[in-house]
């Protein structure tokens, strides 16, 4: 009885292959990074890791899905916690959506930011809401996992605490994961 010997070249492409899985890194096996990322009042802010995903919403009066990002953060600024929430009413896809609200409401075809804050204070926080009276989100990529663009706006005081009046957002960057599509199915 003879013994089969191994290719010296099929062994050597097995190794190869190996070595080539072993030495990729997770991080380029799994998603892209995700972020949420600006200056408030011209201090630099960011979302948790992973606390910054969008959803699509199915409007039955505009017939078609909105937009909404989420973001959540346990940084302190200035013993501050700031949680920023963008909202497009637009039919979604790539391009710039300028914030005209005027009132509490979004309107129809509009779009608008929140940030929520919580001011420490000792062992209880005050909390304050704000709403974008100008500014923009900009949609640079949109797909069935993740959406990609960039945010400015000021805001006023809605409610709560009267620590903040007025806050400037600025140079304000995301790349966050669809995780929700509700109402009717999404095709971009």
């Amino acid at each position: 009885m003879s013994k089969k010997k191994l290719n010296p070249l099929f062994l050597l492409s097995v190794i190869g292959c190996i070595i080539v899985l072993i030495s990729c890194s997770k991080k380029s096996i799994d998603s892209p990074d995700y972020y949420m990322k600006a200056q408030i009042n011209g201090m630099d802010w960011s979302a948790d890791k992973d606390g910054a995903w969008f959803q699509m919403d199915y409007d039955n009066t505009l017939n078609y899905h909105v937009t909404n990002i989420f973001s959540q953060s346990e940084k302190l600024l200035d013993s501050i916690q700031y949680k920023i929430d963008i909202t497009s009413r637009h039919y979604p896809k790539n391009g710039k959506y300028f914030f005209d609200n005027t009132s509490p409401f979004i309107p129809y075809d509009g779009a608008a930011a929140i940030v929520f804050g919580w001011v420490k204070k000792g062992i209880a926080n005050e909390s304050f809401t704000t709403q974008s009276f100008n500014g923009f989100v900009e949609i640079l990529e949109i797909n069935k996992t993740h959406m990609r663009g960039r945010f400015e706006f000021d805001s006023k005081r809605t409610q709560g605490s009267t620590a903040i009046d007025t806050l400037q957002v600025r140079n304000g960057s995301f790349n966050v994961p669809l995780t929700v599509v509700s109402g009717k199915e999404w095709n971009p």
